[in-house]
Order: structure tokens, then C-alpha cells, then sequence
């Protein structure tokens, strides 16, 4: 293994991440044995028997039955050369749709994971981050687990997006949240291996990962509401619910929701009326 590969400390760094599947001394600081190089696919054949010897064990086949799983047309990262994009606003437009592979709740691998169609009649959470097995990441999609009934209560569905493989994806679901995985989640992981998702919504970075990003959607498709933090910021799961709280309350009501508003506040007619009386009542508050 070369040296440069044993700084793969942060998982960022796709260009010198590991690339180990059997060696338990590589010194890299990933787990032992798990399926660290992103890119790697399963060549098993459609027997399902692993082509290399059986005690070594194919990382992949360990864990799903993946021969019928087809990715096409997959650009590596070390191969990206396009300028990464992350300069869009999207508030107001339709949410680019996409189909990809993506692990389910129940830890099936589905090829085409179709946004608009799995959307339908909901509102809809993406929420980008930059890759598994990493640090910020599994806590904030615990956090946001966690919280799944709340966003349910408001027709909210949640789907979570990296440049990961769907078997990097299943493996981190399955490592223990102990060890940093992520343990059973509610909802969608899906697989922007191509980076074309990340792309299409402004959030790829120039280190060929998806910037801390979410995305609200509302029932007619159109994103309504986007922050996107740089690496090191999680999000607060809180404040998603509020944002979501404040679109249902104007969709419902026509007033509009000023700074610090939660529900059960006092919300402002949209008129320079409505302005003035709620600032002559509530200025102590802001």
C-alpha cells in the first residue's frame, strides 16, 4: 500500500482515501476491513458466489445480494475534471428531479430511486452531506432519525444523499453507532456516485464532495427553503421543523412569519399595517 494512502484520516479526502479490502495492518484509520475505496464495485458473477477465494470474503456480497445491481456510466473521482458547482439558489424553483440507487429503511438496494415519484403528495427534506464514515455526518442523520415522527406529523419525507456508493451506504448502516455508523435509519440513503445530483442542485464542492446542504420541497415540487453549511457545520434539526412550521402556517393562513416565530406566535398581516402592528406589539420580542 502506498504511502500517501495512510493519510486518509478524513474522509473528505477522496483522491488519497484508502483503498484496503483485506489488509487489517494497512494503517489507515478506517475500520478494519470495511469497504472504504467508495468506487469499488462487486465483480462477483450472477452465481453469487465470490470469485476470490471464500475465506476472503466479498465486502459487498457479506452484505446484500448485489449482482443484479447495474451502475452505469460511474466517474471516478480522481477522474472528475469539471468545476464543481456551487453557486445556485433554487429557492422558488422546481426541485431538479433524479433517479438513482439508494438503500431503503429495510436495507434493500433499489436502482432507481425516482425523487418525484417517491415525493408524491408530500413535502420533501433532501439533505445532502459530505460522505460516510465520517464525523459531522452520522450525527446529524441520527439527529434527524430521531426526529422522524415530527416530520412525519407534518407530511415531511426525509432523504438523505452523498457521493457514496449504495454498498458504502448499507455497510455504514450496519456498523455499530458505537463505532461511528449510523445504525438503522427511516429513510432513504441514495447513492450520487456520479456526482450528478450534487451537481444539478449547486452543492459539489472542489474536493468532488456534497457540501452540508438541505433542501425543503414543497407538495408542488418547488423548493421552498435551502441552507447549505461547509464541512464542519451540522445542522440543527430544530430549526429545519421550525422553517417547515412557519411554510405550513402561511400556506394555510396567508400571514407571514417574522424572526424567532414558532408556532403558536403571533404571525404579520402583509400589509405596512399589519407591519406596524405587530411591531408596535411585539418589538420586545425580537
Amino acid at each position: 500500500m502506498s504511502d500517501n494512502k495512510q493519510n486518509c484520516t478524513y474522509g473528505y479526502d477522496y483522491e488519497n482515501r484508502c483503498d484496503c479490502r483485506e489488509d487489517d495492518n494497512c494503517g489507515c484509520s478506517f475500520p478494519n476491513n470495511m469497504p472504504h475505496d467508495f468506487d469499488t464495485m462487486c465483480d462477483d458473477d450472477n452465481t453469487g458466489e465470490n470469485s476470490d477465494d471464500e475465506d476472503d470474503g466479498c465486502l459487498i456480497c457479506d452484505t446484500i445480494h448485489c449482482q443484479n445491481l447495474v451502475i452505469e456510466n460511474i466517474s471516478h473521482p480522481e477522474d472528475e475534471t469539471d468545476e464543481s458547482h456551487c453557486d445556485s439558489v433554487l429557492v422558488r424553483d422546481l426541485a431538479p428531479n433524479f433517479s438513482s440507487p439508494a438503500v431503503m429503511p429495510d436495507n434493500t438496494i433499489i436502482n432507481e430511486f425516482n425523487l418525484d415519484n417517491y415525493l408524491f403528495g408530500s413535502y420533501g427534506l433532501l439533505i445532502f452531506y459530505p460522505a460516510d464514515f465520517t464525523f459531522v455526518c452520522p450525527s446529524e442523520l441520527i439527529a434527524f432519525n430521531r426526529r422522524l415522527e415530527e416530520f412525519t406529523k407534518r407530511n415531511v419525507k426525509l432523504v438523505g444523499i452523498s457521493v457514496d456508493s449504495p454498498y458504502a451506504h448499507l455497510t455504514w448502516k450496519k456498523m455499530p453507532v458505537n463505532e461511528g455508523g449510523v445504525g438503522d435509519l427511516d429513510f432513504p440513503l441514495v447513492s450520487d456516485l456520479n456526482k450528478d445530483i450534487s451537481y444539478e442542485y449547486g452543492v459539489l464542492s472542489e474536493d468532488g464532495v456534497a457540501l452540508r446542504a438541505s433542501f425543503l420541497i414543497d407538495k408542488n415540487g418547488i423548493v421552498r427553503h435551502q441552507i447549505i453549511n461547509d464541512l464542519p457545520l451540522g445542522r440543527d434539526v430544530d430549526e429545519t421543523l421550525r422553517i417547515i412550521d412557519a411554510l405550513q402556517f402561511y400556506e394555510q393562513n396567508g400571514d407571514v412569519c417574522p424572526a424567532n416565530w414558532h408556532n403558536g406566535d403571533e404571525a404579520i398581516n402583509p400589509t405596512p399595517q399589519g407591519i406596524a402592528d405587530y411591531l408596535n406589539k411585539n418589538l420586545d420580542k425580537l
